[in-house]
This record gives structure tokens, sequence and C-alpha cells, in this order.
């Protein structure tokens, strides 16, 4: 008589995770039971083992980030398909206050001279607002138009209220 062995391999398993969207600034959720096993199969009770994660954050910058599978559990050889993180542009509103110089100073427009009436910036985050105006340096006094560009800072996207600048 001889003795045996008796191996107990790992448990392969193949999961499709699913795709999340969210809005910069906001918190990232992801669902722990999000994916679908497409290949192999989960032993039951060993669910909580798997951890779904990302290596964005919630003021990550606009754009796709991936989405990853772990587990914990030795007894797997884990593999996935892809999935991603869209985080898209937080939408605000903001009115462009007024703005005065003095006849024959500089006309350096103040790019933080600005209300937001709707939505919120996150943090300390800076616009970054690209604005012009008609008015030239030595401009007679007068009113007038302040123009909004854009934003540099690509995390945001919005309408704009815009007041005139008055020159004295």
């Amino acid at each position: 008589y001889t003795s045996g062995t008796l191996t107990i391999t790992k448990r392969y398993v193949t999961l499709q995770l699913q795709d999340v969207s969210s809005v910069y600034g906001n918190s990232i959720v992801l669902n722990q039971g999000a994916y679908t096993v497409t290949e192999g199969s989960i032993y039951a009770g060993d669910e909580e083992d798997f951890t779904i994660y990302t290596n964005a954050t919630r003021t990550s910058n606009v754009g796709t980030y991936n989405i990853y599978v772990g587990c914990s559990n030795p007894n797997y050889t884990l593999s996935s398909t892809g999935a991603t993180l869209t985080i898209s542009a937080r939408t605000i509103t903001i009115n462009l206050t007024r703005q005065y110089f003095v006849y024959g100073n500089p006309l350096n427009l103040n790019i933080n001279a600005y209300t937001v009436t709707s939505g919120n910036i996150v943090g300390n985050d800076s616009l970054g607002l690209q604005l012009t105006t008609d008015a030239q340096n030595g401009a007679n006094v007068g009113t007038y138009g302040i123009q909004f560009l854009g934003y540099s800072n690509n995390n945001y996207i919005g309408l704009e209220n815009i007041e005139s600048g008055t020159g004295r």
C-alpha cells in the first residue's frame, strides 16, 4: 500500500468589470459587486474577497482611468477584462464682476473677479479664466465690455454671465 497525494489548485476566474462615470470633484463610487463572471466561478462566500478599485481620486483631472479588480484570497487566479472610469468636467456658472481702472493706468484684468452662481469650485482650484476687453491701455473714460474666452482649467465647463468693466 502506497500513500497518494491530493493537490488542490487555484480556482481560475475571469471577471468583466463595468464602466463607471463621475464628475470632477465628486466622490468616485465603485460598486464592489459590479462585475460579471465570464469564465470560471467564485466559490460561495468568497465574493467579499474581491475588491474593485481605481487609482483615480475625486480630484483627478478630466479623462479616463483604468478600473481594476484584486483578490485577497490566495485560492484564486484572477483575470479581468478592462473597464474605465470616465471623469467629466464639472459644470458651473459664474458672474464676472465689474472691474474698475483709473484713466492712464494699465488694464490688467483680474481673472479672479467673479462669483460662482451655480455649482462649486473644488478645493482651492483656479479656473484660469481667460478674459479680454475692447479697451486698450490709454483708453478714454467709459464703459467697455469684458469678454470671456474660456477656462485654462479643463476640469470645468459652464456658462458665464458677464458684467461690463468700467474705466475711470
